[in-house]
């Protein structure tokens, strides 16, 4: 059993291409199709927005939210932990992929001409590397000691530190994600239509399975090395470490992408509508209730709202502190 729960929803008004989690922060950050950037609180309610020119094609935050990093269109930029921009850099193709080494402070981001970029943390270039193909989907180690390239033709390209190729595997279908591992003897996963592949350092499959429908997005609980993903009839599958299946849970809206959190406990997901679902594992037994704390010019007071909303009810001001309760039925 699952025991999922939603804890806010929100209903950005234009479409999402990506979103991130910080594990372990629970800000959430997306990228629309309008050149925002949301920044979102554990409760769904707005931090703040900043804009770029273009499409937010790629989104990744770090682990405790104090940096960001997005592709829009032919730039990569690094903001702050209030929205500020850092810093931009300029490539050469469309940049539609990007990954951060929290350890290493590293960026990696792909683009449509074939070109894997390497950066550090401050937008300098350390390396380029031509992939020949268009890249889908990027992803490094913690470390920044390993990257790994997803190509148009489904060939995964693992690099070195110096951005060296170490070897590389033709996949059969549809490789559409890709997350990195690197623990107990498992380097990375890689979705392959409907199965997720795990492969070791040396490029070798350890195990794969198949999820009975085409997998959209994956990711992994650092802790637990659980693995999570979302497939195209939006059922959220959990798998443990060594492939064997957990639960699954049947999402009510057509999902796109996901981001999970450092325990494994807490997700976000996207729609396809363009809305943001956050959910909880919780027991049964727990029901959620919002308190809603009015700070606005008629000051509403305290009262208890059945649902998640970033407006007070009763006068609509947004000057509102949220606070979420779980109580035992």
């Amino acid at each position: 059993m699952s025991n999922l729960k939603i804890i806010w929803k929100r209903e950005l008004g234009n479409e999402v291409l990506d979103l991130a989690l910080a594990k372990n922060a629970l800000t959430t950050v997306v990228g629309t199709n309008e050149g925002k950037i949301h920044c979102l609180d554990k409760i769904g309610k707005t931090l703040w927005v900043s804009e770029v020119n273009d499409e937010v094609r790629a989104i990744i935050i770090s682990k405790n939210g104090k940096l960001t990093f997005a592709s829009s269109d032919s730039k990569i930029c690094g903001l702050e932990k209030r929205g500020d921009k850092l810093w931009e850099f300029q490539t050469q193709g469309i940049s539609n992929s990007i990954d951060y080494s929290e350890k290493g402070k590293k960026v990696l981001a792909g683009s449509f001409d074939g070109t894997l970029y390497n950066l550090n943390k401050d937008g300098e270039i350390l390396w380029t590397r031509s992939l020949g193909g268009e890249i889908k989907r990027v992803s490094i180690s913690s470390e920044g000691d390993i990257s790994l390239a997803i190509t148009k033709d489904n060939t995964v390209h693992c690099l070195d530190d110096g951005g060296e190729v170490m070897w590389k595997k033709t996949l059969k279908g549809d490789v559409r994600d890709t997350a990195m591992v690197n623990k107990d003897d498992i380097l990375a996963l890689v979705c392959d239509d409907s199965e997720i592949m795990a492969f070791d350092k040396n490029g070798i499959i350890k195990w794969e399975k198949d999820i009975g429908s085409q997998v959209l997005a994956l990711d992994v609980s650092e802790e637990t090395l659980d693995i999570f993903a979302i497939t195209k009839d939006n059922v959220l599958i959990s798998l443990s470490k060594k492939g064997s299946a957990l639960w699954k849970h049947d999402i009510d809206e057509k999902v796109q992408k996901l981001a999970v959190s450092n325990d494994g406990k807490s997700f976000v997901l996207s729609t396809v509508g363009g809305s943001i679902l956050s959910l909880e594992r919780l027991e049964e037994d727990i029901e959620i209730f919002y308190e809603i704390l009015c700070r606005g010019e008629k000051k509403c007071g305290t009262f208890v709202s059945a649902v998640y909303t970033d407006k007070c009810p009763r006068c609509s001001s947004d000057k509102t502190i949220v606070r979420i309760i779980k109580e035992k039925l």
